[in-house]
């Protein structure tokens, strides 16, 4: 059922990513200039290049692309990633870099986290903790510390 959902939201966000360059196509090309025989509009033979009417079209046109744009490229990041999120055993609880392409990661699968090392074509388990890290603790006494020390140099400096 997932890779089904995965499926029909990235199908989703496919044809969202069409309706651009519709709206545009509807406004830059009226129906009139495919049109068999030229329907005369009352107006002189030499339009202005700019107008009000114009101006304002192409400004709205401009605003609402990128309205449109921007609300793609947030459904994207939200609904994007759905499919490697949920209630999974398996978690990334921390990584540094330690070259260009090899990587240290902490990995817990059910109540057991492995110390791995990544590399291009290689995955290797460098230690197996016997005692869990609990971040939750060591997250909030690190923040904690920070918070003090940035209100005692606010308040010095004041």
């Amino acid at each position: 059922m997932n890779k089904v959902f995965t499926s029909l939201t990235e199908r989703f966000l496919l044809y969202l990513a069409y309706i651009p360059g519709l709206i545009l196509a509807y406004l830059f090309f009226p129906v009139s200039a495919f049109a068999a025989t030229p329907v005369a509009t009352g107006l002189s033979d030499k339009p202005s290049l700019v107008s009000g009417d114009s101006l304002f079209g192409m400004m709205f046109s401009l605003v609402f692309i990128l309205v449109v744009i921007f609300m793609i490229a947030w459904a994207a990041r939200r609904f994007g990633g759905s499919a490697f999120k949920g209630n999974s055993a398996l978690k990334i609880m921390a990584g540094i870099s330690m070259g260009a392409r090899e990587k240290v990661v902490l990995v817990q699968v059910g109540d057991q986290q492995l110390l791995l090392g990544v590399a291009p074509g290689r995955v290797q388990t460098l230690h197996v903790l016997d005692k869990p890290i609990d971040f939750n603790s060591t997250n909030s006494q690190g923040n904690s510390a920070f918070a003090d020390r940035l209100k005692s140099v606010l308040n010095k400096s004041r």
